[in-house]
């Protein structure tokens, strides 16, 4: 007998637990966020959206919520009339024709707007499954002025040292600054050049200037010059650029010098270089020589 409960046991209550195992597997599966949207920075004065979009595998919605820090701001009910509810939050004004339970669009955003925000998603009866996601978003100021791009000489020759300054606008946070030749980025691990960059803090308004200095040796020109290129951004939000040709220096012409030998007919050249404008020299002093005689 007691051994027929031990084999019954084993049969019924094995299963049992197996099935209530893949019951709950299945149950954890039923809701899935794929993607949040939070921006990573946005100017003053933008609209801003935040999208979540989720798969719930059947189950029915319960709720959204949004938070800014530890603050609701948002909510959706589809079981309640209305189905949006908005509470105040300093920093946040949500635009509900353009916000539902995927989306919700913030209206002119500004400084107090920056933090973090969490998105909630809830499934209705029976399980009240819930999954949230937590992301940050900066709000800055448009960066003021242009790049200004220097250099210290316009005309180089293959292997002399351009050095070069760049600065971006004033900006909080600073901008980053790239260069670039012909349009392509500088990849300083790549090539021979050294980059340096520091912020100047731009006083009393506790923003920055980025300075950035390029030294490196020429090597090519095409057809005899290059662009040289500087561009100031602030995350993906602004881009602001500067160039400036650079130009070969032309070489120079070679310095034909005719000394006329004992003999009066031979000439001796000497110089940097040989030129059509020294044959055409030698060979007019040559025939000159020949009318006289």
């Amino acid at each position: 007998m007691k051994i027929q409960i031990q084999k019954w046991c084993t049969m019924k209550i094995l299963p049992i637990l197996y099935v209530w195992m893949m019951t709950t597997v299945i149950e954890l599966q039923c809701l899935h966020i794929s993607s949040v949207n939070v921006p990573v920075a946005a100017l003053v004065g933008d609209n801003v959206t935040l999208s979540c979009s989720y798969d719930l595998e059947g189950a029915p919605l319960y709720m959204i919520k949004w938070y800014k820090g530890r603050l609701e701001f948002y909510r959706y009910v589809p079981k309640e009339l209305p189905h949006q509810r908005i509470f105040p939050t300093m920093g946040i004004n949500v635009d509900v024709n353009q916000t539902d339970d995927h989306q919700v669009t913030l209206l002119s955003v500004d400084k107090t707007t920056r933090g973090r925000y969490r998105v909630e998603v809830s499934t209705d009866a029976p399980d009240f499954h819930t999954v949230l996601i937590t992301m940050t978003m900066n709000v800055v100021e448009p960066p003021t002025g242009e790049v200004n791009l220097q250099m210290e000489e316009t005309y180089y020759s293959p292997g002399e040292i351009l050095r070069a300054v760049c600065y971006s606008p004033v900006s909080n946070p600073p901008m980053n600054i790239t260069w670039s030749i012909q349009g392509r980025q500088i990849n300083q691990d790549l090539m021979a050049v050294d980059i340096t960059q520091r912020l100047l803090e731009v006083s009393p308004y506790s923003q920055f200037r980025t300075e950035s200095i390029l030294t490196f040796p020429v090597k090519r020109f095409y057809r005899g010059r290059f662009t040289l290129g500087c561009e100031a951004s602030l995350y993906n939000l602004v881009k602001r650029e500067a160039s400036h040709e650079v130009f070969e220096k032309k070489p120079r012409v070679a310095q034909v010098i005719l000394n006329e030998t004992e003999y009066g007919g031979c000439a001796r050249v000497r110089g940097e270089g040989f030129t059509i404008q020294s044959l055409v020299m030698i060979i007019w002093f040559v025939l000159s020589r020949l009318l006289v005689t």
